[in-house]
């Protein structure tokens, strides 16, 4: 992703990579190119029909990730209220489409202090890079796009 004015470009090929590389801003009469210093964390670097591409390494099916790393996730909120101390919100990514969290998930991390953002996966996973660029403590559990079926999208 690039960011120019506010606004952020998603990279347009097959695969559906994205990560926020740089930073554009303007300066002047020129445009000047930032590196953005994620502090060792791992950022999305893409996904795919099943899967997620997080710090350069293929993920498949349903993740947490976090400032602290990467797992594989259930769909339930325990995980991520062990993770209360280095979260102040997470961003829920429901697949291919916008959806709401599930409420025992929103209700669980309100309890603890957590704030939950729903909105499809590659909206969160570009969205989780901005704010973790940004230095934000920032979660983001997102569910795989494709059509492709986890545990923790598989009902009940």
């Amino acid at each position: 992703c690039y960011h120019w004015h506010g606004m952020v470009y998603a990279h347009a090929n097959p695969w559906r990579r994205f990560g926020v590389r740089d930073q554009i801003s303007a300066m002047g009469d020129g445009m000047r190119m930032n590196d953005v210093d994620f502090g060792g964390a791992s950022k999305f670097d893409g996904y795919g029909p099943g899967f997620f591409r997080v710090g350069g390494e293929v993920r498949q099916g349903a993740v947490l990730v976090h400032r602290g790393g990467v797992q594989a996730w259930n769909g339930g909120p325990e995980a991520i209220v062990a993770l209360s101390d280095l979260l102040d919100v997470l961003l829920y990514g429901a697949g291919e489409e916008t959806a709401h969290a599930p409420e025992e998930l929103t209700e669980a991390l309100e309890r603890v202090g957590i704030g939950v953002e729903s909105m499809a996966s590659p909206t969160a996973c570009r969205t989780y890079n901005v704010l973790l660029g940004e230095g934000r403590r920032v979660g983001a559990a997102v569910l795989p796009v494709g059509g492709v079926e986890s545990d923790a999208t598989r009902p009940g």
